[in-house]
């Protein structure tokens, strides 16, 4: 739920009026009734008033995800191969390096977007 939203006095008024209409005045003996029927109202009135958040990728993701996307595939056939022989050594250490090489190029990847950025906006690179 995009409960930032909820930060401007309006859409929080009216989503605590919403809510209120939904809930009932009397909730069921049951425990597991009364919190489905709780959670339904709280969803009902997010989805009413303040809606869903969309989520937003990093720069650094979205101008290097086939490469990301290609090195996963990779890490993902050399685990499959591994999994099927267990007790081969080398299969192991080839998924292992695999791994390794996914979370460094990431890494490497966002690092030098960063870099990038604050190379272009002096104020970016005090706050690193």
């Amino acid at each position: 739920m995009n409960t930032q939203a909820l930060q401007d006095p309006i859409k929080r008024d009216c989503f605590q009026m919403t809510l209120k209409d939904h809930l009932l005045s009397e909730f069921p003996y049951n425990i597991e009734e009364h919190w489905t029927k709780l959670k339904t109202s709280i969803i009902s009135a997010c989805e009413q008033t303040i809606g869903y958040q969309t989520k937003k990728h990093q720069d650094w993701f979205d101008e290097n995800y086939s490469e990301i996307e290609r090195m996963i595939d990779k890490k993902r056939k050399d685990f499959q191969i591994w999994q099927k022989d267990r007790n081969c050594a080398t299969k192991k250490k080839t998924y292992a390096n695999a791994k390794i090489e996914v979370q460094r190029r990431t890494r490497e990847l966002k690092k030098h977007l960063v870099d990038k950025k604050s190379s272009r906006d002096p104020a970016l690179s005090r706050h690193s």
